[in-house]
């Protein structure tokens, strides 16, 4: 998918062009977010992410240069997972990757804590580099979890 910003009109391409004019848009305060007027309960929210490359997005939307300048809190669970992903696949950035992974594991990192690796395997876009990127990362966490439980006496 490809979007444009051209002549006060936004393009957005997915299989046809769909062409919206400028004046039907409310940006909603991100550089990325805005609302279609006229849509289901007044406007439909889109957010531009879903549909852009990582290397399209503005930089300060990107999840490492977001994470650098506001802090890994601030990012959401998928994003922070594109990171340790790095690269998405034809037609999939590394958050819709990530978005894909965490939905598989009931919306959480928890969930994804429990799954096999070959089941997330199976998902499109996953390899075994990535899996393996996940389940360290996975571990680095659960063995910080342990250690703090050890330092308070819990176990």
């Amino acid at each position: 998918m490809k979007i444009l910003f051209n002549k006060g009109k936004i393009y957005i391409e997915n299989g046809g062009p769909l062409t919206w004019k400028a004046q039907d848009f409310i940006f909603l305060g991100e550089a990325s977010a805005f609302q279609v007027r006229g849509g289901k309960n007044g406007g439909d929210n889109f957010n531009l992410l879903k549909f852009m490359r990582i290397k399209d997005i503005p930089k300060i939307e990107r999840p490492r240069e977001k994470l650098l300048k506001y802090g890994a809190d601030k990012l959401s669970n998928a994003e922070l997972l594109a990171i340790l992903l790095r690269i998405g696949t034809k037609g999939k950035s590394a958050i819709d990757i990530a978005e894909e992974i965490i939905k598989s594991a009931d919306g959480s990192f928890k969930g994804l804590a429990g799954k096999d690796t070959e089941e997330i395997i199976k998902i499109p876009g996953i390899k075994k580099d990535k899996v393996a990127t996940i389940a360290a990362a996975l571990e680095i966490a659960r063995r910080i979890s342990k250690q703090i439980l050890k330092e308070k006496g819990i176990i």
